[in-house]
């Protein structure tokens, strides 16, 4: 038997709970323990968060982090514990014993669960979502019963590549004629002019210095100001005690940092998370060198199952992956909601503007 509960913080989740979390780093950092202790300390808020635990006899089953967004007091919605620096979002789950539940039956209790405890919510939101498994499939497939209007819509493009079985000089030439050129022209320049070198920061204790570096690049680079460079620090040092991270940096031959990379180690996949390059030295292309000699690390450590963009769909990343797929979102809207009906009648009137939204059937 299945059953919920619910939590005000990190902090007062059960052990199991935490353990599932905390085992969840590999296969998705952005939402794992650190991740979460992280996003409660660095970023103020105010939605209220909450933990839903799913529980069978042996301890959490499935742990959903959620953020509970009202307005002058009025409950509005439900959405993910994420943002800006969110990719995707996947709430961890524990296989069941023999005969426990299914994640298409875990969905039908977290439908349930939701849609009772927040029953005065009007509008239930998840996105970004890698995929739409039989969790979600459960989840959507019970909301409908319940009273709900339940639409997806394609949230942002996500590219990759996968490289199982490549070496790097095989991936390489798959790559545009105009990249490859660049590649073998640009670092001869920048080392007959500058002079360069690529250090890869991948342990803990270097970390503070490579992300001293990185913060001066990014700082001067076309970006916007980094939201919170505490938090990115905190999570680059716990990536790169379970060796999950690589942190480039391209240096002239002076010492002056010029490029930085952060990338991370996610399921089997190198995802890149973060990039900058100072604009006076943007002639000798040294985002694409120091991506190079990224990648050519990741090939050289062994064998490497797929190349990932993240999010967004930026002209750049096509040169260097040629795959891609929508990562979706969903909304979930209760129909007999004082509000539903304004929430409702905001969705329609987007939808014939956004290429990817899809109506679900109303069930």
């Amino acid at each position: 038997m299945v059953k919920a509960d619910i939590y005000p913080s990190i902090d007062a989740l059960p052990s199991s709970a935490r353990a599932l979390l905390s085992d969840h780093l590999a296969a998705n950092p952005f939402v794992s323990l650190p991740w979460l202790v992280a996003f409660e300390k660095h970023f103020t808020s105010q939605d209220r968060s909450a933990y839903v635990v799913l529980n069978d006899a042996e301890g959490a089953l499935l742990v959903l982090p959620i953020l509970e967004h009202r307005r002058f007091g009025v409950p509005v919605k439900l959405r993910p514990m994420s943002n800006f620096y969110s990719t995707f979002y996947a709430p961890p789950c524990r296989v069941a014993s023999a005969g426990g539940p299914t994640p298409q039956e875990l969905g039908h209790a977290l439908a349930e669960f939701l849609s009772d405890h927040y029953r005065h919510f009007p509008l239930i939101e998840m996105a970004p979502l890698r995929g739409f498994g039989a969790l979600w499939q459960g989840l959507l497939e019970r909301l409908g019963s319940r009273g709900y209007e339940v639409r997806r819509y394609g949230h942002h493009v996500n590219r990759f590549e996968n490289v199982e079985g490549d070496s790097f000089a095989s991936y390489m030439a798959r790559r545009p004629g105009a990249l490859r050129s660049v590649l073998r022209r640009k670092p001869r320049v920048l080392a007959r002019e500058l002079g360069f070198q690529v250090i890869l920061f991948e342990d803990r204790e270097n970390m503070d210095r490579a992300v001293d570096h990185f913060e001066q690049i990014y700082e001067e680079s076309w970006k916007e100001s980094e939201a919170s460079p505490k938090f990115i620090r905190a999570m680059c040092k716990t990536l790169a005690a379970e060796a999950r991270l690589k942190l480039g940096i391209l240096y002239s031959g002076t010492g002056d940092p010029i490029a930085g990379q952060i990338w991370f180690r996610i399921g089997e996949a190198w995802s890149v998370f973060k990039l900058a390059y100072r604009p006076q030295y943007s002639r000798y292309s040294p985002g694409s060198i120091l991506m190079a000699a990224l990648i050519e690390s990741f090939f050289a450590r062994g064998a490497v199952a797929t190349l990932d963009f993240l999010s967004g769909d930026d002209p750049y990343k096509q040169d260097w992956v040629s795959q891609h797929q929508i990562h979706w979102g969903f909304e979930a809207v209760r129909r007999t909601h004082p509000l539903g009906a304004v929430v409702r009648a905001k969705r329609h009137l987007r939808a014939p503007f956004d290429p990817h939204y899809e109506e679900l059937p109303t069930l």
